[in-house]
C-alpha cells in the first residue's frame, strides 16, 4: 500500500467515526424532542384542566353571589312593603288634622298640590 492509500484509509476511518457520532447525536436529539413534545402535551393538558377548574370555581362563586343578591333584594323588598303598609295603616288611623301636621314640608309636595 502506498502512502496515499494509507492517508485515504485514515481519513475514511475518521469520516466513519464522525458519521457514527452524528448518528448517535441524531438519536439523542430525536429522543429529547420526543420527551419535550410529551412534556408540552402534558403541560397543555394541565393548563386546560386548571383553566376548566378555575372557570367552574368562578361560575360557582358567581352563582352563590347571585343567590345572595337575590335573597337580599327579596328581603329588602319585603321590608319596604311592610314599611309602606305600616305607614298606610298609621295614616288611616290618624285624624285628618294630624295627617296634615305630620307630613314633612317638602317644596316638591307643595308644587304637586298646586298643580292638582
Amino acid at each position: 500500500m502506498t502512502e496515499r492509500e494509507l492517508v485515504l484509509r485514515q481519513k475514511a476511518k475518521r469520516l466513519d467515526s464522525a458519521l457514527h457520532d452524528v448518528k448517535l447525536q441524531k438519536v439523542v436529539v430525536k429522543r429529547t424532542l420526543d420527551i419535550a413534545g410529551n412534556q408540552k402535551t402534558k403541560a397543555k393538558k394541565f393548563a386546560k384542566d386548571w383553566e376548566d377548574k378555575e372557570s367552574d370555581k368562578i361560575n360557582k362563586d358567581k352563582d352563590s353571589l347571585l343567590k345572595k343578591y337575590l335573597k337580599s333584594r327579596d328581603e329588602n323588598q319585603k321590608q319596604l312593603k311592610d314599611a309602606v303598609r305600616t305607614v298606610n295603616r298609621q295614616k288611616k288611623s290618624m285624624p285628618s288634622e294630624e295627617k296634615e301636621e305630620n307630613v314633612p314640608d317638602f317644596p316638591v309636595l307643595d308644587r304637586i298640590r298646586e298643580i292638582r
